[in-house]
């Protein structure tokens, strides 16, 4: 095995195990989009698996087979065997669902009613202060609550403008400064100076330039980027990891990668990266950053995307505390009543008939659960039923504790202007208790979402549920969140 691919899979172990960060999850996805090779194999990989472990033996199973041994020396023992086998299908549903086939493989059949022509859903971060901004010339200005896309930059002459990323990590840019948010975990700052918090809950932050990668490992940091390419970066508190750009993929992590501590820094130019000493000056920014928790104060208990896995076909989520629901039957807050969803092995989602097609009926047509969000049943102006159908992402709490939904957002980008009423709810409850959140997110709208959920027992049940206020038209939306719990003793 070549050690390009050898590190692609390894790359794909840690995904799937649940033990890669953001920067990581973002360097998959960017290494399929540039290579195709790379994802072709890694699509035929995860394909055959997810066949293999589920007894389909379907004849597609077969063909990607015969291909994928066409084009290697792997006998069917060796790959069987592999170390990183069993990693692929996990790595499917996260991987190909964040890249941009993701419409095509899964989006389900469309009610008559419905618009298969909705637009990719790009939504990195939203502007949370701009203060006395003197912006660049025939560039976009942008106003607070704006969303930022991956194409949009912003380009400041000078002030202070500051975003926060979907993640949770809050950046302040000061001018002379052009930055763009290329993922809702990675930013790049092409010159200027900024500041970033990021709490635990977005660990593995990162920020690119032309020369280094920055990422975060539970820190306050600052970062500057001379026009002529010079970078310097300042740790307030916690720690970074600077690597270069350009660094090979099989590279020691001693050649590339430079660990910096609170009160420390380094400057790079071009492939020298050295320590030089910190600038006082840099606490004046770090200081103009909003509060956020640190390690010591939370600890991250469940990510949405961060623990999405497959399972087995028809089946419905047996590992870990995550479970996936819709009201069939009766209202939304009637938890004891609720149908769990499969995995459908075809789409890579979870619905409510898995391989077998629309047995459920339409109350739940196109409701499913993905890597990246999904999409809820009928609303009650639909159907029969007296009550909207929502799809509901269930935790069950594994330790008593105070907790919270930290850094939830949910994102909407529909293409049809003549449909009334493409709006959706969202919901947050305990157990059977009143909900802690009840928002609504508009057709082309960001909804960020928060809520402190109390002091919970272990197996208490923690309720995520999306619905289509009266009426699903167009209804797909992508999210995130984090469930976090205070570390004892600690009060926020």
């Amino acid at each position: 095995m070549s050690s390009e691919r050898e590190t692609l899979l390894k790359l794909c172990d840690l995904v799937s195990s649940g033990q890669a960060d953001e920067a990581q999850v973002a360097d998959l996805e960017a290494w399929m989009l540039e290579d195709e090779s790379a994802r072709q194999v890694f699509l035929d990989w995860s394909a055959l698996h997810v066949d293999l472990q589920n007894l389909v033996g379907a004849q597609s199973s077969r063909v990607v087979l015969e291909e994928e041994m066409n084009r290697s020396s792997h006998t069917v023992r060796s790959i069987l065997s592999s170390k990183w086998f069993g990693a692929l299908a996990a790595v499917f549903a996260i991987a190909l669902l964040s890249i941009n086939w993701y419409r095509n493989e899964a989006t389900p059949p469309l009610a008559e009613s419905e618009s298969s022509s909705e637009l990719e859903l790009d939504g990195m971060a939203i502007v949370n202060r701009i203060e006395n901004v003197s912006w660049a010339e025939k560039v976009k200005k942008y106003a607070v609550g704006d969303l930022l896309k991956s194409s949009n930059w912003i380009e400041i002459e000078s002030g202070v403008a500051e975003i926060e990323f979907g993640q949770g990590a809050v950046v302040i840019l000061e001018g002379p400064a052009r930055f763009v948010a290329k993922s809702t975990s990675v930013g790049f700052l092409d010159y200027g100076k900024l500041a970033s918090v990021v709490p635990p809950w977005a660990d593995g932050f990162r920020i690119d330039t032309s020369s280094v990668e920055v990422v975060d490992r539970g820190t306050q940091f600052v970062l500057e980027v001379t026009r002529d390419q010079k970078v310097s970066v300042g740790v307030t508190k916690g720690e970074v990891e600077v690597r270069q750009q350009g660094s090979s993929r099989e590279t020691t992590a001693e050649k590339a990668m430079h660990r910096i501590l609170a009160g420390s820094s380094i400057q790079s130019l071009g492939s020298k990266i050295e320590d030089t000493l910190f600038n006082e000056q840099w606490n004046s920014l770090s200081q103009q950053l909003p509060y956020r928790p640190d390690h010591t104060e939370v600890e991250v208990i469940a990510k949405y995307r961060r623990d999405f896995k497959p399972g087995i076909a028809n089946e419905p989520r047996s590992d870990g505390n995550w479970r996936y629901f819709a009201n069939l039957w009766s209202p939304v807050k009637e938890v004891d009543d609720y149908k769990e969803l499969l995995w459908d092995s075809r789409r890579t989602v979870y619905d409510p008939n898995g391989d077998r097609g629309w047995e459920a009926g339409p109350h739940l047509r196109a409701s499913n659960f993905s890597y990246r969000g999904g999409h809820p049943g009928q609303g009650i102006q639909q159907t029969d039923a007296d009550f909207d159908h929502y799809v509901i992402a269930a935790y069950q709490v594994p330790k008593a504790g105070r907790y919270l939904i930290k850094s939830g957002w949910l994102l909407r980008a529909e293409s049809r202007e003549d449909l009334v009423n493409q709006s959706v709810d969202l919901r947050v409850w305990v157990n059977k208790n009143p909900s802690v959140v009840e928002e609504t997110c508009s057709n082309k709208g960001l909804l960020r979402f928060q809520g402190d959920l109390g002091e919970l027992l272990e197996g208490d049940w923690i309720y995520v549920a999306v619905g289509p206020q009266s009426v699903s038209y167009n209804d797909r939306f992508e999210w995130d969140f984090a469930i976090v719990r205070e570390i004892e003793g600690v009060t926020l």
